[in-house]
């Protein structure tokens, strides 16, 4: 509604492999997404078992999104300690009982394998943090049109902006990476 948030709608107008992302992401119907939690990577999950729906199976989509939801960057353990791979298991262990019609034959061993290959992507998602300096700043000079609207728009059409957005863009991507915990960039679970 407000241009930067999704809402979910209720569970029983949602399909089941949707209901099946939602809690491996830990989303509840009608809750409302915001782009810095999530909801990027929940509607891209979303998008990827929908269309994938018709060529695999349900525990193969299960994997998918988890892979999917692995890649939300940058967070650190919960209040209780909990890491983000950790948390995602524990999701997923959620996931498989109360979507047992869809995933009857998961173990806790495929899912402790399918967390630590959506570890495995989700580090190399942001890779170029522990690559070349020129590679990195090359990547994060692409993320500016895609984090700051006003770089994607012009008044003119001509494919041109304002200097003051150029600075507001590169002043705000300063204090994210002033903010940035660099022992939250990586992850690790189990191995």
């Amino acid at each position: 509604d407000d241009g930067f948030s999704v809402r979910l709608c209720d569970a029983e107008e949602l399909d089941p492999v949707i209901q099946m992302v939602m809690t491996i992401f830990g989303f509840e119907p009608r809750q409302r997404l915001y782009p810095n939690k999530g909801m990027n990577e929940f509607l891209s999950a979303a998008i990827a078992v929908n269309c994938l729906g018709d060529v695999l199976p349900p525990e193969q989509l299960f994997r998918v999104a988890a892979c999917i939801e692995a890649t939300i960057p940058f967070r650190g353990c919960d209040e209780n300690g909990i890491s983000a791979a950790e948390a995602l298991y524990n999701r997923l262990v959620q996931t498989r009982d109360s979507h047992a019609v869809l995933l009857w034959g998961l173990t806790d061993q495929d899912l402790e394998i399918a967390t630590q290959k959506a570890i495995g992507v989700a580090n190399r998602d942001v890779g170029n943090f522990a690559g070349d300096p020129s590679t990195f700043l090359c990547n994060t000079w692409k993320l500016l049109p895609e984090l700051n609207v006003a770089l994607r728009k012009t008044d003119d059409g001509g494919g041109t902006c304002q200097i003051s957005d150029y600075a507001l863009a590169l002043s705000r991507m300063t204090g994210f990476l002033a903010w940035l915990d660099a022992t939250v960039v990586f992850q690790q679970f189990r191995g």
